[in-house]
């Protein structure tokens, strides 16, 4: 079921509702009875390391100059690909990348590391009013060179994902990625919560018992003595 149709009758079932509630509409809605249809989701795809390596390889030797920063900046801080282009010298300051032209419109922030500043702050600009210019064309021909396989219509946003995956594998904490990647709700990020690392054995230390420092085998000692008398 094509996506376009399951957004077109969104709008039209909420038109037709609020229309029955303001009395635009006297009779009942005609689109009530309509179920939502469900769209499978897109296969989430990303790069593991022996993947990221040939990548960044790729893009090393690329003639595109624009190319190595772009993708750099999208691996490291999860930034969409239109942010990662729109990124200026002026937002990077203290440490931390400062990402324009963000989806939902809010200012978000993003710790970099020394030597991806430096390689931002040395970039010579596209132009006097854009430090990169757009280049997917690039990105896609070192994808090729690098033997990576992505799903059918998917290319930039591969980055982001896999910023996101390899966060959470470290432990990473589900709401700080929400901040990061500039999620409206937290139901977004979720999908990638089935990444961390399963750990049985954090139970063992993290549980009140142990972090309150309670002694078992003195307490075990305790209960025989309450026990004799």
């Amino acid at each position: 079921m094509p996506s376009t149709l399951v957004t077109t009758k969104r709008p039209a079932r909420n038109a037709g509702t609020k229309s029955y509630q303001t009395a635009l509409w006297k009779g009942e809605n005609p689109l009530k009875s309509i179920e939502q249809i469900k769209v499978q989701e897109s296969e989430l795809a990303w790069l593991d390391k022996a993947e990221r390596q040939r990548l960044i390889s790729e893009c090393a030797k690329s003639k595109s100059r624009d190319l190595l920063p772009v993708v750099l900046i999208c691996l490291s801080t999860g930034a969409r690909w239109n942010e990662a282009t729109a990124v200026m010298k002026q937002h990077v300051k203290d440490g931390l990348l400062q990402l324009p032209e963000t989806k939902g419109k809010r200012r978000r922030f993003v710790s970099i590391s020394p030597e991806l500043a430096l390689m931002i702050k040395n970039h010579k600009p596209k132009s006097r009013s854009q430090l990169f210019g757009d280049p997917v064309r690039a990105f896609r021909t070192v994808i090729e060179q690098a033997r990576i396989h992505l799903p059918d219509g998917q290319l930039t946003h591969v980055l982001r994902r896999s910023f996101a995956v390899f966060f959470m594998q470290q432990s990473g904490n589900v709401r700080e990625l929400q901040d990061i990647l500039g999620h409206a709700t937290l139901a977004m990020t979720e999908k990638y919560l089935r990444f961390a690392p399963m750990r049985p054995e954090s139970a063992a230390q993290l549980n009140p018992v142990t972090v309150d420092g309670l002694n078992i085998a003195d307490l075990i000692e305790r209960q025989k003595r309450a026990e004799e008398i």
